[in-house]
């Protein structure tokens, strides 16, 4: 007989021994009292030497059984150990999955976590849409939505992942000549380069409050308004990722520290469709380890 054919026979018997019980052997393994019983018998047979001294309270290795046993234990680890291995390669995951994500935040925070998972999982594809418009999942075809709110989407399988901290700042000509401003209110009196929105929010002890805010320069893009902001132009609020390579070479100063702005939230939104797809929960589960 090829000693191949005697390893299931071998692992159940590194089982009992382990377990020092055939019933306890066989309810991790599965199988029933008997089938454990027959195959150390069978085991038995082939060695022509017994393994085990049974009675009705205990099993006991024979000393055979204690040899046969030291030599066998570390091999049968090192198959669970191959088992093991094999079971997270046919785990990996693969396929292809479309993502819908917004501007400078999928490109500079987004798009360099997905680099990652690709470099990890090469049987995996993504096809990226920058798209600041909210897109209908189910209609564009798309597994997953990347969206900053500072208000919970609709979408009941939402996932926070984050928070975006912008900041207000401006750079030193510009306040140098027109000052700096105390409090929100104060940008009443400054140009202010505006983004998508014209109004400005900030914490406060109980709550929050919307300041409106008026300048010469609007522009949808972000790098634009920084450029803007470089030039002496006026204070601009924007995302950390903006910003931070202008604070560390004081090109650009935060002001209004002391007022802490309301919190902008970043949610990945998976299609309902695929609201149990793995992939797209390892995805997720990244994006939560980003401290954005």
């Amino acid at each position: 007989m090829e000693t191949i054919s005697k390893i299931p026979l071998i692992y159940s018997f590194v089982k009992v021994a382990q377990d020092k019980s055939f019933s306890k052997a066989a309810l991790k393994m599965g199988v029933s009292r008997s089938h454990m019983s027959k195959q150390i018998k069978e085991l038995e047979d082939q060695l022509q030497s017994s393994l085990f001294y049974r009675s009705t309270r205990s099993v006991e290795l024979t000393d055979f059984g204690t040899h046969f046993y030291n030599l066998c234990q570390n091999h049968v680890v090192e198959i669970e150990r191959i088992a093991e291995q094999s079971r997270k390669f046919q785990n990996i995951p693969e396929g292809r999955l479309k993502i819908t994500l917004a501007g400078a935040f999928g490109e500079e925070v987004v798009s360099p976590v997905l680099t990652r998972l690709l470099l990890r999982y090469p049987k995996l594809s993504f096809e990226l849409q920058f798209n600041e418009k909210v897109l209908d999942l189910d209609r564009e075809e798309i597994d997953l939505a990347i969206r900053v709110s500072s208000t919970h989407p609709k979408n009941s399988l939402c996932t926070k992942v984050g928070v975006r901290k912008e900041f207000v700042c401006a750079s030193p000509s510009y306040l140098a000549r027109c000052g700096e401003p105390r409090s929100p209110k104060d940008l009443r009196h400054h140009n202010c380069l505006i983004g998508a929105k014209d109004t400005w929010s900030f914490k406060t002890e109980t709550s929050h409050r919307n300041y409106k805010i008026r300048g010469n320069y609007k522009s949808n893009s972000g790098r634009s308004l920084v450029r803007a902001a470089l030039g002496g132009l006026g204070i601009v609020k924007l995302p950390s990722f903006y910003l931070e390579d202008h604070f560390r070479e004081n090109t650009l100063v935060p002001i209004l520290t002391d007022h802490e702005l309301s919190p902008v939230y970043i949610w990945a939104i998976p299609n309902r469709r695929n609201r149990n797809n793995q992939t797209l929960r390892m995805i997720i589960e990244e994006l939560q380890k980003e401290r954005f």
